[in-house]
């Protein structure tokens, strides 16, 4: 049987790291990704693809929501702000 996972050191891992903090999520990276998807939402699908999944989701106020890899978080702050839900985002950036 082969072994498929591959641990990772975190001096090995500091490249992957410096990408995301100096080029993915910088300012001007978060502004290429708002153009390309629209405002505050980095997803496929934009504001219409985010609306579609939070209505399967059938949250109610109050409830608390993870989201893992949240990118910028646009989608977790319309979550927030139309469904009444606490939301914690978390991502790989530092940022």
């Amino acid at each position: 049987m082969l072994d498929m996972e591959k641990k990772v050191r975190s001096e090995d891992d500091r490249g992957l790291q410096k990408f995301l903090d100096n080029v993915q999520y910088n300012c001007s990276g978060i502004l290429r990704y708002e153009r390309v998807f629209g405002h505050g939402h980095v997803s496929p699908g934009g504001i219409e693809t985010t609306k579609e999944f939070l209505e399967k989701l059938e949250l109610k106020p109050g409830q608390k929501v993870l989201d893992v890899g949240c990118g910028i978080g646009g989608g977790d702050f319309y979550m927030a702000e139309n469904s009444g839900v606490g939301v914690v985002g978390i991502d790989l950036s530092l940022i």
